[in-house]
């Protein structure tokens, strides 16, 4: 009988997700100070969609969306999808690899859009506050 091999995964720490989040509106920041307003509203949608979906798959659909539509009138929502999509998609798809508890992971991806949310809310600051304990 041959041996199970099992991949040791490691969950991510509530410090990562927020080293993770602070990178993202790091890297992204010219892009994303344009786009102050819409920004706080999407994401907390986005983290309205994670809590309600309960699903990876869901949410991810969700993000294409977002990203394809069309400009509506007197807004630009799909303008920060338009930014942040992939950018948002990788990091979810790292935080669904990390946790083999589905429940668990979309809880983390909870926490990351939080985590984000607040890290686009004080983009402002990133520069002026450095970082305790983690890197950009």
């Amino acid at each position: 009988m041959k041996a199970i091999k099992w991949e040791v995964i490691d969950m991510l720490s509530d410090d990562e997700l927020v080293i993770m989040a602070e990178r993202l509106v790091y890297e992204l920041k010219d892009k994303l100070r344009k786009r102050a307003s819409e920004g706080r509203s999407q994401l907390s949608k986005a983290i309205e969609v994670a809590k309600a979906s309960k699903s990876f798959p869901v949410f991810v659909n969700w993000v294409r969306y977002q990203m394809a539509r069309e400009r509506t009138s007197g807004g630009s929502a799909s303008e920060i999808w338009r930014v942040i999509g992939e950018s948002i998609y990788a990091a979810t798809a790292e935080i669904e690899r990390s946790d083999p508890d589905p429940q668990s992971a979309i809880t983390s991806l909870v926490k990351f859009l939080g985590y984000l949310r607040r890290a686009f809310i004080g983009l402002d600051y990133m520069d002026r506050i450095p970082a305790i304990g983690g890197e950009r």
